[in-house]
């Protein structure tokens, strides 16, 4: 018996997704394996599910905003990562300015890395001028491209 056929088992949780749907005034339940369904939404699915438990043990996201849009990160992961930081701690490594900065993160940690080693190369809350910098560098590409991004926004 190989390695793989010793950590097989048949026993385990099927999730599974009910969309509703308004067709013509008539409302459908779409019912769905979360296999089926694309790799962002599962991962919304499943981000959903840990962010909204009533678990208090500590929680460790690597980069949650893979595979999402950019609304969904605001509205959803950062909305809730602010209600759940009261009772639960909860450290993310991202590259997402939303989760990091409007997350209301009590402590940032900047990293320098390269494909070998990651460098701390600071640590601060939000509302230090550094820490600031940084994620604006890091996160944003810059105040120059933080900037372009605004004008070309129209803000």
């Amino acid at each position: 018996m190989s390695a793989y056929e010793c950590l097989k088992y048949d026993d385990h949780p099927q999730i599974t997704v009910t969309k509703f749907v308004d067709e013509s005034g008539v409302r459908k339940n779409i019912t769905k394996r979360i296999s089926q369904l694309s790799l962002g939404q599962q991962q919304s699915v499943l981000l959903s599910i840990l962010l909204l438990s009533d678990s208090d043990k500590p929680l460790l996201i690597d980069q949650p905003e893979d595979n999402l849009d950019s609304e969904f990160i605001f509205k959803t992961i950062v909305g809730n990562l602010r209600k759940i930081k009261e009772h639960r701690q909860v450290i993310i490594v991202t590259h997402n300015p939303n989760i990091a900065v409007l997350g209301d993160a009590e402590l940032i940690i900047p990293l320098k890395s390269t494909s070998v080693h990651s460098q701390i190369i600071s640590s601060g809350s939000i509302d230090n001028d550094d820490t600031i910098k940084l994620c604006c560098n890091i996160l944003e590409g810059g105040d120059s491209a933080f900037k372009q991004r605004k004008n070309i926004y129209g803000f």
